[in-house]
């Protein structure tokens, strides 16, 4: 561990910006999400009717958690403690990748090896920096559940809850690092896993019993499962129970324990998954920069067209709720608090759930840019410049496989969508309606595909960052920005919300025709400065 202290404190000055801004937004947002229901649900019968809906159309469920009462703190946490929990299993896997594998990648881990550290230090100091991350990202969270009205020793009680959620992470993006032989194969795993937990958490709330007088859930023995699960379980609002904190410090400790484990043994720059050696010569249908750009990235493509697919599923199953909601007027008033707006209800829980496909598919097409980027850092793209190969033939097929990846996402919900709908019964009419709401996300995701070239070919450094704050803020502003009763002009930031309600008797394309404008003069502007900028790694 010789050293481990100094590496430390240089993890933290080096990503001291990375956390301010983390430590920031998740504030803000914290802020933001308590004051929603501090001013939109003040009254306990306005919560008991919300979680009585939620109860009564389990598909609401999947983005909150296991209803626990009432009360004001209670009903915060199950509304918008799963959100929370899964930016600290985020931020988490990322840190610790970035200062596991992807240092090793870039070569600075090998400078720091050829000094007087111990095999142990560099990974221990990468887990004690991320512990001091989680800790500043859990003061700043509780923080703003305070600002926003929330009782302070929840709030605290809520950030080390959150916190410890993170800590469980932390060893697991380092597990992933040791695992993968890249960086972004890492990534990959790491975000496979939380999918995966975050699943069995869906499915352990699924199951539970709900008491129908006090509000309260049975959980199932799925939960304890979950990091997840076990945040809600541990009820920081009411009577904290140690039980669920113990199994996630338990499983924190366990999974530290692991990674140092396997550490010890592993060899520099070495993984447990070896990688493979690919073939002498290439075969003649890898010309040209657009093949070789998809070839490299197919196992992004197909995992983004799996998740486009689940996503497609998921949106037809909420789509129907609203037909039982139809029945009962006082779930259907809950679902319209949520969605807002008016109209039919079938059409208004469509078109919101649908924004769920369009931000699958904005995904895709900002995962196929930044593969760009990383092929121009890697110095990969010198190489494919190298041969008869202009800057503006490479970022167009860059561009053309990102908008490949956007309809790939789209087509795999789109049939993940009509495969529910026809086992379900629904006519030929409701097929094509669902078709062609998914067809109408095209414009907003594209939008996002060229905002992101244009970043690319001006601030190159700066893409990844700006990418994924961009994405974020319109995700953030699609699907919470109604239920925090935002002003309208905040929320027509989100391209998302200009997607045309194609059910809708007179949807407005307007907005399909000015993304889908601005997305082309991005592009065009982003080609147009590209060919007269060197390579930047």
């Amino acid at each position: 561990m010789t050293g481990a202290v100094l590496l430390t404190r240089a993890a933290l000055r080096r990503d001291r910006g990375r956390l301010l801004v983390w430590a920031i937004g998740l504030l803000a947002f914290a802020a933001v999400c308590s004051g929603h229901v501090t001013s939109g649900f003040d009254e306990e019968a306005l919560r008991a009717a919300s979680l009585r809906a939620a109860i009564d159309t389990p598909a609401l469920l999947v983005g909150r958690g296991l209803p626990m009462g009432t009360s004001h703190g209670a009903f915060l946490f199950y509304t918008y403690g799963v959100l929370l929990a899964n930016a600290f299993a985020l931020f988490a896997v990322l840190f610790t990748i970035r200062h596991g594998r992807a240092e090793e990648e870039d070569g600075s881990r090998e400078l720091l090896r050829a000094a007087a550290i111990g095999r142990l230090a560099a990974l221990a100091a990468a887990l004690a920096a991320g512990a001091a991350g989680v800790l500043l990202l859990a003061v700043a969270m509780a923080a703003g559940l305070v600002l926003g009205g929330a009782e302070p020793g929840g709030a605290l009680r809520a950030g080390m809850v959150c916190g410890l959620v993170g800590a469980v992470f932390l060893p697991l993006g380092a597990l992933a690092g040791q695992i993968a032989p890249t960086a972004r194969v890492a990534a990959a795993l790491a975000f496979a896993a939380i999918i995966g937990l975050f699943a069995v958490r869906v499915v352990a709330d699924l199951q539970a019993e709900v008491d129908p007088d006090t509000l309260i859930g049975a959980p199932a023995a799925s939960a304890w499962l979950s990091p997840f699960s076990l945040a809600g379980l541990a009820d920081p609002f009411g009577a904290l129970a140690p039980g669920p904190l113990a199994v996630l410090v338990a499983a924190s400790s366990a999974g530290a324990a692991v990674a140092l484990a396997v550490e010890l043994r592993r060899e520099f720059g070495g993984s447990l998954l070896r990688p493979r050696r690919g073939p002498t010569h290439a075969p003649a249908g890898l010309r040209g920069p657009l093949r070789i750009g998809l070839r490299l990235q197919r196992s992004a493509l197909l995992a983004m067209a799996a998740a486009g697919a689940v996503v497609g599923v998921f949106v037809a199953l909420m789509a129907g709720s609203a037909i039982d909601a139809e029945r009962a007027p006082g779930l259907e008033t809950a679902i319209r608090d949520v969605v807002g707006g008016g109209g039919p209800l079938y059409d208004l829980l469509l078109g919101y759930v649908m924004v769920l496909v369009g931000e699958c598919a904005a995904v895709a097409g900002v995962l196929a840019l930044l593969h760009a980027r990383r092929e121009e850092v890697v110095g990969n793209a010198e190489l494919v410049r190298g041969a008869a190969v202009g800057p503006v033939r490479w970022l167009v097929s860059a561009l053309l496989a990102g908008v490949l990846a956007i309809l790939l996402s789209l087509a795999s919900s789109a049939l993940g969508s009509a495969a529910v709908y026809v086992l379900q019964g629904r006519s030929g009419g409701a097929v094509a309606e669902v078709l062609g709401a998914t067809a109408a996300q095209l414009p907003a995701a594209l939008l996002f595909l060229g905002i992101i070239a244009l970043v690319f070919a001006a601030l190159p450094r700066f893409t990844g960052g700006i990418a994924w704050a961009v994405l974020a803020l319109g995700v953030v502003l699609a699907e919470l920005g109604g239920r925090l009763g935002l002003p309208a002009w905040v929320l027509s930031l989100s391209p998302f919300l200009h997607s045309p309600l194609v059910t809708m008797p007179d949807p407005r394309w307007s907005g399909a025709v000015w993304m889908t404008g601005a997305a082309l003069a991005a592009a065009a502007g982003a080609v147009a400065i590209h060919r007269r900028r060197d390579l930047d790694p």
